[in-house]
């Protein structure tokens, strides 16, 4: 493994207990960490000291991250998991890893990191909300709860079209 998939595969390891509403609110603490110390960004598990909230109450910070995870959802599921020029696949990962949580997760989020350019801070956060509790069965489903939880809209799945009838 890069020493970037291992510093991933670390810090969302660290992440694997936390519920949802926790891992807004590390998003929401990490955002605001990250505009005091813009150094932060590089780090896939910031100090603990850094996160502190500074004021900011339990339901704002939460809030800030919900906001957070949708508006960084909007492009990291368009480029993943829309096909065409534009959308890449995150097929090889899902093939290549199987089954391992764990995996898929930490090499999602070093593909929010060097395809997208989401900090290495928040991208852990981002690829654990997206991921889930359970592995992905596919890369089709793990974009259908990646876009449930983000309120992104998927479009249909293509309907094949009837064929005129020849006379």
């Amino acid at each position: 493994m890069s020493p970037l998939m291992d510093e991933a595969l670390n810090a969302v390891e660290s992440l694997e207990d936390a519920d949802d509403d926790e891992l807004y609110r590390q998003l929401g603490l990490r955002m605001r960490a990250m505009e005091r110390d813009p150094k932060l960004a590089g780090h896939f598990a910031p100090p603990a000291a850094a996160l502190e909230p500074m004021g900011m109450a339990l339901g704002d910070i939460v809030s800030a991250g919900r906001r957070a995870f949708a508006t960084l959802s909007q492009a990291s599921y368009a480029l993943l998991c829309t096909a065409g020029p534009a959308g890449g696949r995150f097929d090889a990962f899902v093939d290549t890893l199987g089954t391992n949580r764990m995996a898929i997760t930490a090499a999602l989020a070093t593909v929010l990191v060097a395809q997208i350019g989401i900090a290495p801070a928040i991208a852990g956060v981002v690829a654990t909300l997206a991921i889930g509790k359970a592995a992905p069965a596919s890369m089709e489903m793990m974009c259908t709860i990646w876009a449930r939880k983000a309120g992104i809209e998927q479009a249909p799945a293509s309907q094949p079209t009837a064929q005129p009838a020849m006379s």
